[in-house]
């Protein structure tokens, strides 16, 4: 994360997105991305179950 200057691409299992962002290191590493202008696109597989 740290390393990431203008976009970084994720591809998560159909669990994963709602788990990442309670994990304090991730959720804060997305966000300093985020600060330093650089985007982030996550790829999931959209099912009935994680649709929230």
């Amino acid at each position: 994360m740290k390393n990431t200057k203008t976009r970084m691409d994720i591809t998560f299992e159909k669990d994963d997105p709602s788990i990442v962002t309670q994990i304090p290191a991730y959720n804060e590493g997305y966000k300093d991305i985020i600060k330093r202008g650089a985007k982030i696109r996550c790829v999931t597989e959209v099912t009935p179950e994680n649709i929230l």
